[in-house]
């Protein structure tokens, strides 16, 4: 499996000038905004985990699953590859994002809290794991190219379950049965693992259900 994730990682490296392109753009518009500091992390950890689905449709150009299942490959091996594609890519977006994110708080000298960061790079982090998660077991399912529609639909369900959840929780008004309070040392370091754990479970899920899609599949 190693070398099926080595085979993605240099046919992405193919593409490091646009990549490192992409970035320097996102660099230089991150400075006209008051939140700067935390657009270019969320677009590297963006484009660290989409760049999976780069592979997609590369592999799909190439018809490689039909080659691959010619080799002494496990159709299990081929789908686990992805993920733990997605999950290499985002740990390192999420690194890197930390690490720029420190760098453009001490160049513009704003307040910084480590913590505070944290948990805007993994809720950042969650988002899109659940977002790729929906993506790949349809992809699996259907094809990249038939699958787009599904995609470019399931964008907009997405950002209107956010945004409609997002003005319904700030106007509810509600209050616990039971008083109690939560440390605050809980909430600033239980919250990013908590996030964590939520997005690797739903990775687990999608997983099973698009080994379960591609299982069934004959090439």
């Amino acid at each position: 499996m190693k070398g099926l994730i080595y085979k993605d990682l240099q046919t992405l490296l193919a593409y490091k000038n646009s990549l490192i392109l992409f970035c320097l753009s996102f660099l230089l518009i991150s400075f006209t905004n008051n939140n700067f500091q935390n657009i270019l992390p969320f677009m590297l950890i963006f484009l660290s985990t989409m760049s999976v689905m780069s592979t997609f449709s590369f592999d799909e150009q190439a018809k490689w699953n039909r080659f691959a299942l010619t080799l002494p490959i496990d159709k299990k091996d081929l789908v686990k590859s992805k993920y733990y594609l997605y999950l290499l890519l985002g740990i390192a977006g999420l690194l890197i994002g930390f690490l720029v994110m420190i760098i453009l708080t001490l160049v513009s000298n704003t307040a910084f809290s480590i913590v505070e960061s944290i948990s805007i790079l993994v809720g950042t982090f969650l988002g899109i794991s659940i977002f790729a998660s929906i993506q790949y077991p349809i992809i699996y399912k259907f094809g990249l190219e038939k699958a787009r529609i599904y995609l470019f639909g399931l964008v907009f369900l997405f950002v209107g379950i956010i945004g409609g959840g997002a003005i319904l929780f700030e106007n509810m008004s509600f209050s616990w049965p039971i008083s109690f309070t939560i440390p605050t040392i809980i909430i600033e370091y239980g919250l990013p693992i908590f996030l964590l754990m939520i997005a690797f479970l739903i990775l687990y899920l999608s997983y099973r259900i698009s080994l379960r899609i591609f299982m069934k599949k004959e090439f």
